[in-house]
C-alpha cells in the first residue's frame, strides 16, 4: 500500500472541494440580500445566522454517524459518497425561490459535510505512525490553499456571472473530488466479515451510537482541541468591524480581503511547518509556544495602527493556531485505535463545531456589552489559562504511566524514537 499515492489523491480531492465551497459560501450574505430584496443589515444578519446555525447543527449530528460508517464500511466509499452528495445537492441552491428554501437546501447539504474528517482518517490509516505529522500537515495545506484559491475564483465568477454559476462550480468541484477519491486504494478493513456477522442487530446499533474506546490521553486531547476551537471562533466574524473602526469606512472590503488572504497564507504554511516538526520534536515544544503566540497575536490586533501591522498579527495568529490544531490532530491520530480513528476524528470535529457555535454566541454577547475590541482581548486570558492543562497532558510522568507500552506496540519501526510526546 503506497501511502504517498493516497496522500496525493486525497490532497488534490480536498483542494478541489475547498475551492468549490470557498468560491461561493463566504459570499452568501450578498445572495441572501438579493433574495430578500433589501440592504437592511439586521434582517440579512438574522438569516445569515440561521443559514450557518442550522448547517452547523446538522453537521454536529451527522458527523459521528459518518465516522462510524467510515470505520465499518470503508473510508474511501464514504468520501466518494459525501463528495457526490454535495455535487447533487449544492447546485439546487441556485433554484431556491426564497431565503427559507435556501436555508433548507443548505441544511440538507450539510449531511454530506464530512469530507474533511473522512479524508484525514483515510490518510492517517494508511500512513506509517512515524510520518503521521507530515501527512496530516500536508493535507491541511489543501484546506488553506483551497480557501485562498476559492476566494479569488469566487470574486471573479460571482462578479461576472452571478451566484448560479457559483453554485454550479461548487457542485462540479465536488464531483471531480469524488472521481479523484475513486483512485485511492481502500485501506484494509480491520473489522472482518465474520466479526460483523457474529453481532446481532441490537449490538450493531449499539456499536454505531456508542462512544469509541479512548485512552486517557486521547480523550484529554479531544477536550483541549474543542477548547481551542471555541476560542478561535471568537474574533473571526468581527474582523471587518475592527478594520472599519481602526482604519475608517473607506475600502473596508479591500482591506479585509487582503488581511484574510494573508491569514490564510499563514494557515497554509502552518500545515507544512507543523507536519515537519511533529515528526521531529516532542509535542510540548510545538503546542505550548503555539498557544502563547496565538494568544498574543489575537490580543494585538485591535492595537494595530496600520493595515500592514494588522496583517502581520493576523498572519502570526493563522500560523500559530494552525500549528496548534495540526499538532493536536497528530496526537489524537498517534494514540487512537486504527479501527476507530474515523469515529474519534468525527467526534472531535462534531464537538468542536458545537463549541464554535457557542463561541459565536458568546462573542456576540461580548460585542453587544463591551465592544468589538474585547472579543480579541478576552481570548488572551483564556488561551493562557489552557497552558497548565496542556502541560499536565504532556507531562513526562503521565506519559510513562499510561499508554507507553501501547505506543511502542503501535510503532513497529524501532528506529523511530521521537514518540511525539
Amino acid at each position: 500500500m503506497n501511502w504517498k499515492r493516497t496522500l496525493f489523491y486525497v490532497w488534490l480531492s480536498q483542494l478541489l472541494t475547498q475551492v468549490g465551497f470557498s468560491a461561493v459560501m463566504p459570499f452568501i450574505p450578498l445572495h441572501i440580500g438579493r433574495l430578500l430584496h433589501t440592504d437592511a443589515e439586521r434582517q440579512i444578519g438574522l438569516w445569515v445566522s440561521l443559514f450557518y446555525f442550522f448547517s452547523q447543527l446538522c453537521f454536529c449530528l451527522v458527523m459521528p454517524i459518518w465516522g462510524r460508517l467510515s470505520d465499518g464500511r470503508g473510508r474511501r466509499k464514504m468520501l466518494m459518497l459525501n463528495n457526490f452528495g454535495n455535487a447533487l445537492v449544492i447546485p439546487l441552491m441556485c433554484l431556491a425561490p426564497n431565503v427559507l428554501v435556501l436555508v433548507l437546501i443548505r441544511t440538507i447539504s450539510s449531511v454530506f459535510s464530512g469530507v474533511i474528517i473522512i479524508a484525514q482518517s483515510l490518510v492517517s490509516a494508511q500512513t506509517p505512525n512515524e510520518r503521521q505529522g507530515f501527512a496530516l500537515g500536508i493535507l491541511s495545506t489543501a484546506e488553506w490553499g483551497g480557501l485562498v484559491l476559492g476566494f479569488l475564483l469566487g470574486g471573479v465568477v460571482l462578479g461576472r456571472f452571478g451566484f448560479v454559476a457559483g453554485f454550479l462550480i461548487c457542485g462540479l468541484m465536488s464531483a471531480l473530488a469524488g472521481l479523484l477519491a475513486h483512485y485511492v486504494h481502500e485501506e484494509c478493513n480491520v473489522r472482518s466479515a465474520e466479526a460483523k456477522a457474529a453481532l446481532s442487530f441490537r449490538h450493531r446499533m449499539a456499536a454505531h451510537f456508542s462512544l469509541p474506546a479512548m485512552e486517557k490521553i486521547v480523550a484529554s486531547t479531544v477536550l483541549l482541541f474543542v477548547g481551542v476551537q471555541f476560542l478561535r471562533s471568537f474574533d473571526g466574524p468581527y474582523v471587518p468591524m475592527i478594520v472599519k473602526t481602526a482604519f475608517g469606512a473607506a475600502n473596508v472590503a479591500g482591506n479585509t480581503g487582503v488581511i484574510s488572504a494573508i491569514a490564510c497564507v499563514g494557515g497554509m504554511l502552518s500545515g507544512l511547518l507543523a507536519g515537519w516538526l511533529c515528526d521531529l520534536v516532542p509535542a510540548r515544544l510545538i503546542i505550548i509556544p503555539a498557544l502563547v503566540v496565538t494568544a498574543l497575536a489575537t490580543a494585538a490586533q485591535p492595537l494595530a495602527l496600520t493595515v500592514a501591522w494588522f496583517s502581520v498579527f493576523r498572519f502570526l495568529q493563522g500560523l500559530s493556531a494552525g500549528c496548534l490544531v495540526s499538532a493536536l490532530f497528530t496526537l489524537i491520530s498517534r494514540y487512537s485505535r486504527p479501527e476507530e480513528r474515523s469515529t474519534i476524528f468525527a467526534l472531535a470535529s462534531s464537538s468542536s463545531t458545537a463549541a464554535m457555535a457557542l463561541g459565536t454566541l458568546g462573542s456576540g454577547a461580548i460585542v453587544s456589552t463591551l465592544g468589538v475590541s474585547w472579543v480579541f482581548y478576552i481570548p488572551l486570558l483564556l488561551y493562557l489559562l489552557l497552558i497548565p492543562l496542556f502541560r499536565d497532558l504532556l507531562g513526562d510522568s503521565r506519559v510513562r504511566k499510561g499508554g507507553g507500552n501501547a505506543l511502542r506496540r503501535m510503532i513497529p519501526n524501532k528506529r523511530y524514537r521521537g514518540g511525539f510526546l
